[in-house]
């Protein structure tokens, strides 16, 4: 009967050694995979602090005031002679929007974005144009005559069309 007790005894033993190995290797498991999951979640806070990052940075360029656009000479103003100043020239387009063919649309009345201009050359202009709902561009053509004025000529023009 001892020989019995012992030897249930030594079963018993192993097979608490048993489990205890099993569990031993399930809490490693474990721990591994919890290691992988912190380093995931690092991974992925930095991400999200570069993420927040780039929104504080565009945040921050489009809450400064945009800089004044200065209109530039072009290289040809002075070896013609021009009488006026380029943001003369393109400062004469205020209030000339008969000048513009298209139709506004849900009411708006389309007008010259002159800040937004550009003389493309001696004698052509680009200018956007907009009625506050869409937006579109026309070319120029200008020429200058006697006392100060100028006149100018729709040469082409685009504007998005409503599908009907």
């Amino acid at each position: 009967m001892k020989s019995n007790i012992k030897y249930i005894s030594i079963v018993l033993m192993l097979a608490i050694v048993g489990v205890m190995s099993y569990q031993g290797i399930q809490v490693s498991r474990l721990e591994e995979r919890i290691g992988q999951l912190n380093t995931y979640i690092d991974k992925q806070n930095d991400q999200l602090d570069s993420l927040k990052n780039k929104i504080e940075d565009l945040e921050s360029l489009t809450s400064q005031d945009p800089p004044e656009q200065e209109t530039e000479v072009p290289w040809f103003w002075e070896a013609l002679d021009y009488p006026e100043s380029p943001r003369a020239l393109i400062g004469s387009l205020e209030g000339q929007n008969q000048l513009i063919p298209f139709e506004g649309v849900l009411g708006g009345i389309p007008y010259f974005v002159l800040e937004e201009a550009q003389i493309l050359d001696q004698t052509y202009v680009f200018v956007p144009i907009e009625d506050g709902h869409v937006m579109g561009g026309m070319i120029l053509k200008y020429a200058f005559l006697g006392d100060s004025k100028i006149e100018w000529t729709v040469v082409d023009g685009w504007w998005p069309q409503e599908n009907d």
